[in-house]
């Protein structure tokens, strides 16, 4: 079970780039001068003086609702049942057909080639979400995953920072953090990084190019590490099981987490496509997506 201060933690990271993270349905999450996206500009205070009794305003709701309607916050939907208001395009009682999301949710289109050929210039996660939307401009779902118009419930946006060859790393507007592609099973020390430096995987100075982990991201842009347990359950109230893979019934691969159970040498993994935790050995040999925070 997380902490509590992991899940307060959990639900600060998700609103804090709630309220200064980049809006993806215009350019305002690259600013002027290159720096990345959700990156603190100078001058910015580190201090935040949000509160968890100001989180109801800024989550989104959870509740199902219609496709391509409105997303409210957890505060907006107590409000309309206070008064007997809720609109019709919201629905606390699921029809069985209707708000089937594995079925309905729609996915993201299938990208054309972005986001890692630049022969000058600094190259950022930034430019390279910008390249992504640029190749693709005639297909918004390609470059840019909105969960108003894709989603039954509050998932939130996505953005596509490389899709090389069938394989991808996307942006999490929510949290700011940015996820790998599928990585070839390993053990959980190998997975979590509980190994020498060079048989580590989530660790970007060890994306060589025989490894290519990470499409060619390099260290100095991302710094990578094996996603909790906390981290995927939150990625996929956003959205995550839809955006990460195209195929109808998502990505099947189960999942390390960086969660160990010591006293039985197991750590928790997840079913991508179905949000299934179990406990699993230690030795059996699992997928791995990495997850990263911007550094430029």
């Amino acid at each position: 079970m997380m902490t509590k201060h992991s899940i307060v933690f959990l639900l600060l990271s998700v609103l804090l780039s709630s309220c200064g993270g980049f809006n993806a349905a215009s350019n305002s999450d690259r600013s002027d001068d290159g720096n990345a996206p959700n990156q603190p500009q100078d001058g910015d205070s580190d201090t935040q003086t949000i509160t968890v009794e100001d989180m109801p305003t800024v989550l989104n709701s959870q509740i199902f609702r219609d496709l391509g309607t409105k997303i409210y916050k957890y505060a907006q939907e107590s409000e309309l049942f206070r008064k007997n208001t809720l609109p019709a395009t919201l629905h606390p009682v699921p029809d069985k057909q209707a708000f089937d999301q594995d079925r309905l949710t729609i996915r993201p289109a299938t990208a054309q080639n972005c986001g890692f050929e630049f022969t000058t210039g600094a190259v950022t996660i930034a430019r390279r979400i910008n390249d992504c939307q640029t190749r693709n401009s005639s297909n918004v779902r390609a470059h840019t995953w909105d969960g108003t118009d894709n989603g039954l419930a509050g998932e939130g946006r996505w953005r596509l920072v490389i899709y090389k060859n069938g394989r991808s790393v996307w942006l999490d507007v929510a949290t700011g953090l940015v996820w790998s592609s599928p990585i070839s099973p390993r053990n959980w020390n190998h997975a979590s990084g509980n190994v020498p430096e060079s048989e580590q995987i989530c660790n970007g100075s060890n994306d060589t190019a025989s490894k290519d982990f990470f499409l060619g991201i390099q260290a100095d842009e991302v710094s990578w590490r094996l996603p909790t347990r906390g981290d995927f359950l939150q990625a996929d109230l956003n959205g995550s099981r839809f955006v990460l893979s195209t195929s109808p019934q998502g990505d099947t691969n189960i999942y390390w987490s960086a969660n160990y159970i010591s006293d039985s040498q197991q750590a928790w993994a997840i079913q991508h496509n179905t949000g299934i935790l179990s406990r699993r050995s230690e030795n059996e040999m699992l997928y791995i997506r990495c997850v990263g925070n911007v550094l430029k």
